[in-house]
């Protein structure tokens, strides 16, 4: 009985063992298709004189170089080895399923699914290759390591299994085919994907699930390695620098662990972005460098924070002069709130939230920065930013200050950074102060030449006007960005830059603000120049002529030669301007160095609902021109009042006060003391008339004998009057006369 037992059991021992050495080898069924789901194009002898397979169950699975080997009849599982041992071969999958599980010697084998749809499955517990080529969708799971023997393109990958395994992509590219590349997890163990490749994109855009490590081995070129843009679970960076490159973004949700120099590239339209929701481990002394672009065209202060916590802002400087000197000789500066004075700041370990106005480009005193020409600057530290940060705040009224202020509104400002190396949303903002008071509803950022703002609530009250370089959220501040806050009397104590609000699917560029109902955007350029400015009114029945802190913007003047122009209310300047809809009128100022420059104002109106149309009164020229569907051109005279100009609001029928409605030949306008009529010269007839009070007082007679006429009445006071015409069936009009 034992002996028997024992026999038996070594024949089965036996079989199994003739089972995994067996060969076979694929039939070439030319002109035909060879279909390799059908066990009967398999043989035991590779010229085909042996016996055919029974199942695809142990043994080695030989593609005997077939050109083309299709999964046509049903899908596939190969329980047993795979190689060919012939010239190139394709497996054409077919839209089916193919499951290698086993080990797979990828050499002479590329993968391809013409018609898509298909899945490759490598679910053996062994290390194996993974054949190159085009998939629809890979699955891996299993032990064992599995490496990729060539690119591989893919729309997704499937991480599966209760075991760890490693995908090593070694050398070699991991691409989507395409359309967006998704990684799934639909197994329970921990999912390692390494590589050493240097393309610029060496794994696709992607998600990785929970529980999924991607590490970034040195090339063998040594060359920088680029860390494409993603959502990371976990991240490892060896030891060569590795980049991320302008315009990419790069997240990190539960480790990222950093052996290397990791830089942040910018270039002259974009810059990169990482987003770190835990602590960086920093191994061997390693950092993060953050680089700026600034474009020192022409030589200019740029608005700049450090967005690393211990960086030195002295590191900017790329071998030029940076001076740190609170005189005359300065060249970089941070503003004290406290006493709204500009200060000297600290040269080396700077505070990630302060803002500092950094001179760079050629003067007559030499060269700032930069040598001579655009491009790069850089910031390093060792500590990113990946929880909350204070920032302290202070409310000053500004008129202690030694600064100059060329803006009317001067208390409250404070100069801050994003700390962030990513954009920061400020619409999730808290306003509140820490002890007390408030902030205002939006900031200011200097974007080279033009002062805008953004004020909270735009994006969800409306849409308006176009953001320059096809921005389309202005509400983002961008990483390291230095912009200007504003605080309320009552304030004391820090606002918070909160982690949750790091956003990097928006861009930061901006303009004045996304436009809210019943608003009027107003806009002055060069009509041969590049130049301009913008200014908003916005009506509201909550809003007043004195400032309302909610909802009036104070203006900040431009630099150069760039042109202001603003609403003056109140005594103080706005770039946006609250006021309730009972107010028509609103005086216009602007400014502009260039005597003699062309100019042009023109508005965007999609907004306004109070008002069907708008006038702009031109006090230099004596003019009253609608301005609804036309432009308004002018020429700047710098010998002239800034209160040049001023806004005028109508409902949809009629002229506004202070010309004469109804009339079809005429209209009249008063400015400078004199009534002006314009008449339509086809239809002019010489006429006398009169000016009369609402009383029917006589007040001037006067006579029209060109189309184009003044009526000098130079003391007459404020108020609404009657003209009477001989020739103008329509009777006597309203003319408000305004002083």
């Amino acid at each position: 009985m034992i002996k028997r037992l024992f026999y038996s059991t070594l024949v089965v021992l036996t079989s199994l063992q003739v089972g995994l050495s067996q060969n076979y080898y694929l039939q070439d069924q030319s002109p035909s298709v060879t279909d390799m789901s059908n066990i009967s194009n398999w043989n035991t002898q590779q010229d085909g004189s042996g016996s055919a397979a029974t199942n695809f169950n142990g043994g080695t699975w030989d593609l005997n170089g077939v050109p083309i080997a299709n999964v046509i009849s049903a899908s596939l599982i190969i329980n047993g080895n795979v190689l060919n041992s012939g010239t190139s071969c394709t497996i054409d999958v077919n839209s089916k399923t193919l499951d290698f599980n086993g080990n797979v010697a990828s050499a002479n084998i590329t993968i391809e699914d013409l018609i898509g749809g298909g899945s490759v499955l490598y679910t053996g517990n062994l290390a194996t290759d993974v054949i190159p080529g085009t998939y629809n969708k890979i699955q891996l799971s299993g032990s064992g390591t599995k490496t990729a023997a060539g690119d591989i393109i893919a729309k997704e990958l499937q991480l599966a299994g209760t075991v760890d395994f490693t995908l090593d992509l070694n050398t070699h590219v991991l691409s989507d085919s395409g359309s967006a590349f998704v990684v799934n997890k639909s197994g329970t163990g921990n999912y390692t994907i390494t590589t050493e490749c240097d393309s610029s994109a060496p794994i696709p855009v992607a998600y990785w699930p929970s529980g999924t490590k991607v590490v970034f081995n040195d090339a063998a070129s040594f060359i920088p390695q680029h860390i494409p843009s993603g959502s990371y679970d976990i991240l490892y960076l060896s030891e060569n620098i590795k980049e991320i490159a302008a315009g990419d973004t790069v997240a990190i949700r539960t480790e990222f662990q950093n052996h290397t120099d990791l830089i942040l590239q910018a270039d002259t339209n974009s810059y990169a972005q990482l987003k770190t929701l835990v602590e960086m481990d920093t191994i061997n002394g390693s950092t993060v460098q953050k680089q700026y672009y600034l474009d020192v065209t022409t030589e200019k202060y740029f608005h700049r924070g450090t967005a690393l916590d211990g960086a030195d802002l002295q590191d900017l400087n790329n071998g030029q002069i940076m001076n740190f000197a609170n005189n005359s000789n300065g060249s970089v500066w941070k503003w004290d709130a406290s006493t709204s004075n500009w200060a000297e700041p600290a040269s080396t370990n700077n505070d990630a939230t302060e803002g500092y106005a950094v001179y760079a480009g050629t003067n007559a005193f030499g060269t700032f920065l930069l040598p001579g020409s655009s491009g790069t600057v850089d910031v390093e530290s060792n500590s990113v930013h990946f929880i909350d940060v204070n920032a302290t705040l202070f409310y000053d009224d500004g008129t202690g200050s030694s600064a100059t202020f060329v803006d009317a509104v001067i208390d409250g400002w404070n100069f801050v950074a994003n700390p962030f190396l990513s954009n920061y949303d400020f619409e999730g903002h808290d306003l509140s102060g820490s002890t007390s008071g408030n902030m205002a509803n939006y900031y200011y950022v200097l974007n080279g030449s033009n002062y805008s703002f953004y004020q909270k609530g735009g994006l969800t009250n409306g849409t308006g006007g176009t953001a320059p370089n096809g921005a389309s959220a202005p509400r983002y501040i961008a990483p390291g960005q230095g912009v200007w806050f504003r605080t309320n009397a009552a304030w004391s104590g820090s606002t918070t830059f909160e982690a949750a609000n790091q956003k990097m699917s928006g861009a930061s560029q901006m303009f004045k603000t996304t436009a809210t109902p019943d608003l009027l955007k107003i806009e002055v350029k060069e009509v041969n120049g590049s130049n301009s400015d913008q200014v908003l009114i916005r009506l509201d029945q909550n809003a007043s002529d004195a400032e309302d802190f909610s909802m009036d913007v104070p203006k900040k003047s431009n630099t150069g030669d760039v042109p202001n122009t603003y609403v003056m209310l109140g005594n103080e300047t706005w770039a946006l301007c609250a006021a309730n809809p009972s107010r028509k009128s609103f005086p216009l100022h602007f400014s502009d160095i260039d005597h003699g420059q062309q100019m042009e104002y023109s508005i965007t109106e999609n907004s306004l609902t109070s008002y069907g149309r708008v006038f702009i009164e031109d006090k230099k020229n004596s003019s009253f021109t609608e301005i609804t569907n036309a432009n308004y051109a002018f020429v700047n005279d710098t010998a002239y009042s800034e209160d040049r100009f001023v806004i005028h609001f109508e409902k949809g029928v009629g002229l506004p006060e202070g010309m004469i409605p109804g009339a079809a030949n005429y209209d009249a306008y008063y400015g400078n003391g004199n009534i002006s009529f314009i008449f339509q010269e086809e239809s002019f007839e010489p006429t006398t008339g009169g000016l009369y009070s609402l009383q029917g007082k006589l007040i001037r007679k006067f006579e029209v004998n060109e189309p184009n006429t003044k009526i000098s009445v130079p003391n007459i006071p404020t108020g609404i009057y009657l003209i009477s015409l001989d020739n103008d069936l329509a009777g006597a009009r309203k003319l408000y006369i305004n002083k």
